[in-house]
């Protein structure tokens, strides 16, 4: 499908959308992961800390602080 056989209203969204290389949408992905991870503590916090709450509570913790460098230096505004 070429840009010209887009219909009008997808047109004119792909040429708003900027032009994002894959190490802008990575820090942008990670970004807004490291904001919504910490939603998913409070389940396990509440259900109290077994042996396998242990592990998944860490398991979230790794996978934010990953989060948290992959988005650091994201500039929403840019």
């Amino acid at each position: 499908m070429t840009p010209s056989s887009f219909p009008p209203v997808l047109a004119r969204c792909k040429s708003a959308l900027p032009h994002a290389s894959p190490k802008t949408t990575l820090r942008a992905a990670g970004f807004y992961a490291a904001i919504a991870l910490p939603l998913l503590y409070l389940p396990v916090l509440v259900s109290g800390l077994d042996t396998a709450e242990l592990a998944t509570l860490g398991a979230l913790l790794a996978v934010n602080a990953t989060a948290l460098l992959l988005g650091h230096g994201y500039d929403a505004d840019h």
